[in-house]
């Protein structure tokens, strides 16, 4: 006969809720993380900077 394969809208919307809702939870974990990797990258280039700085001060 006839078998319902699917979702309905009420399973389909609790899904939809719950990736909603673990997204904007993890936004700003997510936030903070990438302006931490941004300094340290930033750290990095000026300490290569100084080296490189030194280095043509020495020739």
């Amino acid at each position: 006969m006839f078998q319902n394969k699917g979702f309905t809208l009420i399973e389909m919307l609790l899904v939809i809720s719950i990736i909603l809702t673990l997204s904007v939870l993890s936004f700003p974990f997510m936030n903070t993380k990438t302006i931490h990797i941004t300094d340290e990258c930033v750290k990095k280039q000026i300490g290569m900077i100084i080296n490189q700085a030194k280095s043509k001060a020495i020739i």
